[in-house]
């Protein structure tokens, strides 16, 4: 036996698999311990500013209608506050676990950017949510794309600067999300998918 073939047996054995699985775990709570303070307290600021505009543009009608000023926008802030338990939850998860799941998870973007043109709820003309606007598919395809370019650029390595291999099949993409979130219609959400892209 070479030793280029033990090399690859214990490459491949469970031991080695279960040090990769440590070695992703242990990263993750790096980057939990370690987070990008810069992004951090940017997010933060924008959900202290998104809640105090929810606030001063409901207060009145919230009062008028639930007798509660502060309906709406407690509310909104639980919102908030799921969404940080799901940013620490994303944060947890190692990067190859989104590599790996990049391609279901914009199957299912992509399903959800079809359905809700069928039996989205129709407002004003427009198809974009579902219950009542507590679903849009237009925001949830938003870090869809971003999982898939990642994994897609990091799969196509070199070949990315060939046209055939690389322009072409990204503006395919991306050209079709874009133009599923067009025929909502959702002008807004479809340039900001392209220049995330």
């Amino acid at each position: 036996m070479t030793t280029g073939t033990r090399s690859r047996r214990i490459v491949s054995s469970p031991r080695s698999r279960s040090a990769a699985s440590n070695g992703e775990t242990q990263a993750a709570r790096r980057r939990l311990g370690h987070p990008d303070y810069v992004v951090l307290l940017t997010v933060l600021a924008l959900l202290s500013i998104g809640l105090m505009m929810v606030y001063s543009a409901t207060f009145d009608w919230s009062y008028q209608e639930y007798g509660d000023s502060f309906r709406i926008a407690s509310r909104q802030f639980r919102w908030v506050g799921l969404g940080v338990v799901v940013m620490l939850v994303v944060a947890w998860i190692p990067y190859d676990v989104w590599q790996r799941q990049a391609v279901p998870v914009m199957g299912v973007a992509l399903l959800a950017l079809v359905l809700v043109l069928f039996i989205g709820d129709d407002r004003f003309g427009a198809r974009r949510s579902f219950l009542n606007g507590s679903i849009q598919p237009g925001e949830l395809v938003k870090p869809a794309v971003i999982i898939y370019v990642s994994a897609w650029l990091t799969s196509k390595g070199g070949q990315i600067r060939d046209v055939t291999y690389g322009l072409i099949p990204f503006a395919m993409v991306i050209g079709l999300v874009a133009g599923l979130i067009m025929m909502q219609p959702d002008i807004s959400t479809a340039v900001v998918v392209v220049l995330t892209a």
